[in-house]
């Protein structure tokens, strides 16, 4: 039942001493880890604490955590045999992929990190050791629990993630990779069933995001072609790679050879999204679903009015609407071994009459783009929910929550200093509207103890609709790209305010 999912501890019967827990990690964003690709794939430190709130006095063995990834497949196949008989086959699989254990907080607050392969057999990879923190806690004596409480308690912890870690996949019906955390407290029974008296988890999304100097963002994405006696086409977007939760402009331009032969019907464009997934014995699956599709039948003076009849050069400048949220789509994405590929592609289709020779004429064109993730964009996340028996996972149907939420008010002031970023840290792509840009850019993980926030003057701009689906008109989408922002080397020379 509904009710069930919650995180709160899973065994009533010390909820008298122990009253609350937190997990909190030392990151910009609420309980997500935001990492810019990389070539090296260094390893990627991470901190945090743990807090208990004790209304007593407790003796505890030990406090565990773990972090937890897990890969995991559930769909059904439909084949056909030799008799072309339809063939229904269920693929159910889950395997934990990394695991990050600290085996008692109260002693050591430095983690120890596994790594398996996406085989039978594991393979385990211990990270190297953080310096050791003295925990202020004495056993009792002749025991082996730790006297604790009452009041707040904090305990710290430490470990180094891989680098190539794969990222959050939560939005793809079937496939997901997802982390959370879990927290164990433990008393000294002899019986290990019972030793458990407590137990709170916490939903981990580790997000990825493109450099600032990737190709992509400053590739500009043609297609065009001439049909012999007829027309030419040309369809356009200024940049190959498109940020979640923007609006990217577009162009579209026919050049019709004889002026009143061709009538405009329909102009759609779709975004497909395409995914290849492996299994646990090598098999590849594959895939697809379609993100959105916007149409367009009015075209208001562009157009003879009444005939839809081309009068001349047909120029239309628009916008396509990208979901903001990772259950319609999904990031590019590529993980280790294969396991997950998730790639994106727009289809132009324009369908247009020929009264020269009364036929249709239809245009079909595909552009390749990446779909990555901007925290300068607003978008969202599934609501997660916990099972409180049994630490599942589940999603609940149609709610989500945002993204990219700054964690400085549960830090109470004590990172401030490490909440900052750099300009070339932020992807955004100079060809969103300016009205949609916030004031700062991204917080990016790894430079966030380097770097000095900047500040991106950027001033509004209007837009009238054109598609029939959330789509605008907006213009000037270059002003951003003639700003002038300081190097990240000149910004190395100025001091941290």
């Amino acid at each position: 039942m509904l009710s069930t999912l919650v995180a709160i501890p899973s065994a009533p019967r010390l909820t008298s001493k122990i009253v609350g827990s937190s997990i909190i990690l030392d990151v910009p964003y609420e309980d997500l880890i935001l990492i810019q690709e990389s070539f090296d794939n260094d390893s990627i430190p991470i901190s945090g604490k743990i807090k208990l709130e004790l209304k007593s006095k407790l003796n505890v063995y030990r406090v565990k955590l773990r972090l937890i990834g897990a890969f995991k497949l559930d769909f059904l196949q439909i084949s056909k045999n030799q008799s072309k008989n339809s063939l229904v086959s269920i693929v159910k699989e889950r395997k934990n992929f990394l695991e990050c254990y600290w085996d008692n907080l109260l002693v050591d607050s430095n983690g120890d990190v596994i790594v398996h392969n996406f085989k039978k057999v594991g393979s385990k990879n211990k990270n190297k050791r953080w310096n050791k923190k003295k925990i202020p806690f004495l056993r009792k004596n002749g025991s082996n629990n730790f006297n604790i409480g009452p009041g707040e308690l904090e305990l710290p912890f430490n470990i180094e993630l891989p680098g190539d870690i794969p990222e959050t996949v939560e939005g793809l019906q079937s496939v997901s990779i997802l982390y959370n955390f879990e927290l164990i407290v433990e008393d000294d029974s002899i019986n290990d069933e019972s030793r458990q008296i407590y137990s709170d988890y916490r939903y981990l999304r580790i997000l990825k995001t493109i450099s600032g100097d990737n190709m992509a963002i400053h590739e500009e994405m043609s297609m065009g072609k001439t049909i012999p006696g007829k027309l030419q086409y040309e369809l356009k977007i200024p940049s190959r790679a498109l940020a979640i939760g923007s609006k990217i402009p577009l162009s579209i331009k026919i050049f019709p050879f004889e002026k009143r032969n061709f009538q405009m019907n329909k102009i759609s464009v779709t975004m497909m999204q395409e995914y290849w997934m492996k299994d646990l014995s090598d098999e590849i699956y594959f895939d697809k679903t379609i993100v959105f599709k916007q149409s367009m039948n009015d075209f208001g003076n562009l157009v003879e009015q009444g005939s839809n009849r081309l009068i001349d050069i047909f120029q239309l400048n628009s916008e396509l609407e990208i979901p903001d949220n990772l259950k319609r789509i999904t990031q590019d994405c590529q993980l280790p071994n294969s396991l997950l590929e998730v790639r994106h592609k727009l289809i132009f289709q324009i369908s247009l009459f020929d009264h020269s020779s009364n036929k249709g004429i239809e245009i079909k064109a595909n552009i390749p783009v990446l779909v990555y993730i901007s925290p300068t964009v607003e978008m969202k996340g599934r609501l997660v929910l916990f099972d409180r028996n049994t630490g599942k996972i589940h999603f609940r149907t149609g709610e989500l929550v945002p993204l990219f939420v700054s964690d400085r008010s549960r830090h109470d002031g004590d990172n401030a200093s490490v909440i900052v970023g750099t300009a070339d840290t932020c992807p955004v792509g100079h060809f969103m509207p300016q009205h949609q840009l916030p004031p700062l850019p991204p917080p990016n993980y790894e430079e966030r103890v380097r770097d000095r926030l900047m500040v991106i003057a950027h001033n509004n701009s209007n837009s009238s609709n054109d598609f029939d689906e959330s789509t605008d008109r907006t213009n000037d989408y270059d002003e951003l790209a003639r700003q002038e922002v300081p190097t990240y080397e000149e910004t190395m020379l100025r001091p941290v305010e």
